[in-house]
């Protein structure tokens, strides 16, 4: 098997439990802990939590790592030092390296236990850590404790591995939190009591920001409040954080693209992510290329589209991704949307 190869491609089924991880780390003597990390879990926000707290911590003079998932545009965009990409050839290189001791260990486990290689090779600072699914069982949990453990917004989603309720997935996602936290941090939800109840150290709940960001979308005030707080109990200047927050990149999130007519990118896959996104549609006709994972909650998403009348102001075109055996065939997705009043709108499209 070329490990390269099999690394990049899509893992079609998500493994919770830490066996498999802590087997090959031990192999590897352990790097993961001779490191300093922030661990975000959530349902939304991750990924620009983390983008807006490494952009800060580089400001400050932290060498800062980075690790999230999925990645947007090629493999290696997964992991970061002070927002540069690990180059191929080191990923490859450490990759092998990896592979060697590595015995049934999901794509997810390889590229985390590359990750932790590469951070500590590079003598990081401190390291983001974005837990790929839940918390409790997930990879990145192989940490020791962190100094934040950080809770984004909480929603439904993953529902057949993290529980049915906003109470049994906040309850996982606590699983970061362990004994020897410093901070524990999010923002306001219906589950902050939740959270409350499992924090170690200081809990602390933050706010939306009002300074500027360089970010578009109401919703990124919420993620950029919870950068901030983390920041502080961090001791990070102010000035520091404002610089950091203005000047933060995260591709594909609200991305907006000035051609003729403007291109709209967004990764909304779950209820609350559809109804961010909304709040930024345009209110004239537009065109709405989509593609799911076939483990979304489609039928809800489908109904928050029709609740907002987008069937009346848009031409509708469902896509597969290619080469994923989770994503949801062209077909089915026009059948859901036709079910919600896109009949005679919604139109197939080539795979992606």
């Amino acid at each position: 098997m070329n490990i390269v190869d099999f690394a990049n491609t899509f893992q079609s089924k998500s493994i919770l439990e830490l066996d498999n991880i802590s087997h090959l780390m031990n192999k590897l003597k352990n790097p993961q802990n001779k490191l300093k990390y922030i661990h975000v879990a959530g349902t939304n926000g991750k990924g620009s939590v983390c983008a807006f707290i490494q952009s800060v911590l580089t400001k400050h003079g932290l060498k800062c790592g980075k690790y999230t998932s999925p990645y947007m545009i090629v493999p290696e965009d997964r992991i970061s030092i002070d927002g540069k990409n690990i180059d191929k050839e080191e990923f490859e290189f450490l990759l092998k390296e990896v592979g060697k001791y590595a015995d049934n260990q999901s794509q997810f486990e390889l590229w985390t236990a590359v990750a932790f290689c590469y951070f500590l090779k590079e003598k990081c600072d401190i390291v983001i850590l974005e837990c790929g699914l839940g918390g409790l069982g997930d990879a990145t949990n192989i940490i020791p404790s962190p100094e934040c453990a950080v809770i984004t917004k909480i929603g439904l989603d993953h529902t057949d591995y993290l529980g049915n309720s906003i109470e049994e997935i906040a309850k996982n996602k606590c699983g970061i939190i362990k004994d020897g936290t410093k901070f524990t941090i999010t923002c306001n939800q219906p589950c902050t009591d939740i959270i409350k109840e499992y924090a170690n150290g200081k809990f602390l709940v933050s706010k939306p920001v009002s300074c500027e960001i360089s970010l578009n979308g109401e919703h990124q005030k919420e993620n950029a409040g919870i950068a901030y707080t983390v920041c502080k109990a961090l001791n990070i200047p102010d000035e520091t954080i404002r610089y950091g927050l203005s000047h933060t990149k995260h591709p594909g999130r609200l991305e907006y693209f000035d051609l003729t007519p403007p291109i709209i990118f967004d990764g909304a896959h779950n209820p609350d992510g559809i109804k961010a996104l909304l709040k930024h549609l345009p209110s004239e006709e537009f065109t709405c290329i989509c593609a799911f994972m076939a483990d979304k909650a489609l039928d809800d998403i489908f109904k928050i589209l029709k609740e907002n009348n987008i069937p009346d102001r848009a031409d509708m075109f469902c896509t597969t991704v290619s080469n994923n055996e989770r994503a949801m065939h062209q077909e089915k997705l026009l059948e859901i949307a036709e079910k919600y009043g896109m009949l005679n709108l919604s139109q197939i499209l080539d795979k992606l």
